[in-house]
């Protein structure tokens, strides 16, 4: 697995990373903030839309490092 640390247009960190096995975000949420229920904070940062949780292989994904603060500064 390859990442790039990067900041976005909010000014909140993400780490970029590029899978290269098939995954779901659900698996993503709880690996990288301790629980599923932010599924949806990676699905909203990657402008996924509705209807599934997988990932394709070899997508580059956008991985808020707090999904508080983003959900904060989307509203």
């Amino acid at each position: 697995m390859r990442y790039i640390k990067s900041k976005n247009k909010k000014d909140i960190d993400t780490e970029n990373r590029i899978k290269e096995l098939p995954i779901y975000i659900d698996i993503l949420s709880n690996q990288y903030y301790g629980t599923v229920k932010y599924w949806w904070v990676i699905a909203l940062a990657n402008k996924m839309g509705k209807g599934t949780l997988y990932v394709t292989p070899g997508y580059q994904l956008r991985i808020p490092a707090s999904p508080e603060r983003y959900a904060e500064a989307i509203r």
